[in-house]
Formats: C-alpha cells, structure tokens, sequence
C-alpha cells in the first residue's frame, strides 16, 4: 500500500477516535490504572505474610521480648 494507505489508515484511525471520544462514554485509562493499583497495593498489604525476619531489628535482637 506504501506511504498514501499508511497515511490514509492513519488519518481514519485518527478520525474514528475522535467520534467515539465525543459521542461514548470511554473510560480515562490512566485513573482506571491508577485506582486498580491501589486496589492491588491494598490487597497485597492486608494478605501479606510476615516474615520472622520482619521483628529483628539491626541488631540481631527481637524488639518485642523484654531484657532481664
């Protein structure tokens, strides 16, 4: 088709866009992404298993036992 039904192509692609943009309800993608991320964060914190590890601190010493 070479260089003009690229063009062509692209111009109809262009135009369609614009007719469902203005005549349809399309979602906004971006907050879309944005609010199931959040949804993911908040799922992914509230089932998260915590590791042993986690109570240690940089000491080698679980903070949660009391010193005699």
């Amino acid at each position: 088709m070479g260089f003009f039904g690229t063009t062509f192509r692209l111009m109809l692609g262009g135009v369609f866009g614009v007719y469902v943009a203005q005549n349809y309800d399309v979602p906004n993608l971006r907050e879309l992404a944005r609010s199931g991320l959040a949804m993911a964060k908040q799922v992914e914190e509230t089932n998260r298993r915590r590791c042993p590890l986690d109570k240690i601190n940089d000491f080698g010493q679980d903070p949660s036992r009391k010193k005699i």
